[in-house]
């Protein structure tokens, strides 16, 4: 475990006004995950770390063992006793399979509405120590509802670096061919994912199992299109490719189906302001 994460418990404490000069954002890390001490790589281990080695002071983290058949949910309660770390994180033990999309749904809805929410899966990690420094600076623009980032993917450091979006997707608010908006860390203010009707995050009458991100993402950005979104291209996020039950390998050819189903909703349209009034 790297020394750095030993600084982190001298946390000094921010409080939190939106709209108060010299504003700090508040995030919560939004943790979803199943099955990751897998073969005894406990990654899940590498994910905390790298969640609790961040410099910036002011977040919390909600972390959800989705019922995991494996050692995910003891060795992530030994870790919180073992740093002590039982007022900094949530952990929730599901009593049965909800999915992703579910989860983040139910944790989302329960945030303060200005809480700026990081979500990051079980089997991923922040790239570095600053990741939170940096978007704490992005979102100290108030006009920042919401970014999407680059990554790099782990064994083989390729990075994949969040473009510019075109002219013509601005213009028109609709995100449906822009292929790169669910680039990690998908980062955002709770009340914008609230915004979203939960039907259009449903398929068949149940929560989206796979594409979840696309299902949420497409629907915020085009809430925020005029001018409230940022593409962010430094590298913030390492995901994992090794996981043997990731979707894009198990379940390809009913994700592509999933993605033709969000695609086929109806558009949002653009909203000038997101808190009224300071609501």
């Amino acid at each position: 475990m790297r020394s750095m994460f030993l600084c982190l418990f001298s946390l000094a404490s921010f409080s939190f006004v939106h709209g108060q000069e010299g504003y700090q954002p508040e995030f919560t890390v939004v943790i979803p995950s199943y099955n990751n001490a897998r073969n005894n790589n406990y990654i899940c281990l590498k994910n905390l770390e790298s969640v609790f080695s961040q410099t910036y002071p002011n977040f919390s983290v909600v972390y959800i063992d989705d019922c995991s058949t494996d050692d995910t949910g003891p060795i992530v309660d030994k870790f919180v006793r073992d740093h002590h770390l039982e007022n900094k994180i949530q952990v929730i033990h599901n009593s049965q399979r909800k999915g992703c999309l579910r989860n983040l749904y139910e944790v989302i809805h329960a945030l303060d509405p200005h809480t700026i929410v990081m979500q990051v899966d079980g089997d991923d990690s922040l790239a570095h120590e600053r990741v939170l420094e940096h978007q704490a600076k992005v979102f100290s623009d108030k006009n920042v509802w919401i970014t999407f980032g680059s990554f790099a993917r782990f064994p083989s450091n390729k990075l994949e670096i969040a473009p510019f979006v075109p002219k013509k997707v601005l213009r028109s608010g609709d995100f449906r061919s822009y292929k790169d908006l669910w680039f990690p860390p998908r980062t955002f203010y709770a009340k914008l994912f609230q915004l979203i009707k939960k039907e259009d995050l449903f398929y068949k009458g149940d929560f989206y199992p796979v594409a979840s991100d696309y299902a949420y993402m497409l629907r915020m950005l085009s809430m925020a299109s005029q001018g409230h979104f940022k593409p962010v291209q430094e590298v913030l996020y390492v995901y994992d490719m090794t996981n043997p039950i990731s979707d894009f390998r198990v379940r390809n050819k009913f994700q592509r189906a999933c993605t033709r189903d969000i695609q086929a909703k109806q558009l949002y349209k653009p909203i000038q302001a997101l808190f009224i009034n300071g609501k």
